[in-house]
């Protein structure tokens, strides 16, 4: 009987442990998913990051133009406004399968929003020599065209 009674104990010691195993090795799975899941890049964010900077970039630049009226000055708001659209196709693939799509329209309005009033600073600070530049930056973009078709 006795002996009948430590089995029986020893049993459900036995179970209790590889119960609390099972439960505690599940948990411990579950938190270093999570933690993995968390160190992984933010791409959305990366992608809003790297236009945020090209907005800036573009901004200064109109900015400086305005001072100077030097059209040299515009090239990089001409670079970035030229990969603007891409840019933002490709924060749109990386939000298709997430809540966050009306995020990114409201971004791209709000980009277009942006680029108009540059747009309208540079008509009102507008002479010639932007048209050279303009010509200048449409010839590099062919060039690029053609250099990546060749690749």
């Amino acid at each position: 009987m006795v002996r009948t009674k430590l089995i029986l104990s020893f049993t459900v010691i036995v179970a209790a442990l590889l119960t609390i195993g099972y439960f505690g090795r599940t948990t411990i799975n579950s938190l270093i998913g999570s933690i993995q899941e968390e160190s992984k890049p933010n791409l959305r964010l990366e992608a809003i990051r790297d236009i945020q900077s090209d907005l800036i970039v573009a901004e200064n630049s109109v900015r400086t133009y305005t001072i100077t009226k030097d059209a040299d000055d515009l090239t990089d708001y001409y670079r970035k406004m030229a990969l603007f659209d891409a840019k933002m196709e490709y924060l749109y693939a990386l939000s298709v399968d997430s809540m966050r799509i009306s995020d990114v329209e409201e971004i791209g309005i709000l980009i277009d929003q942006k680029l108009e009033i540059l747009n309208e600073l540079i008509y009102l600070n507008e002479d010639d020599r932007i048209n050279l530049v303009l010509q200048k930056l449409i010839e590099e973009l062919d060039e690029m065209k053609t250099y990546e078709k060749g690749s």
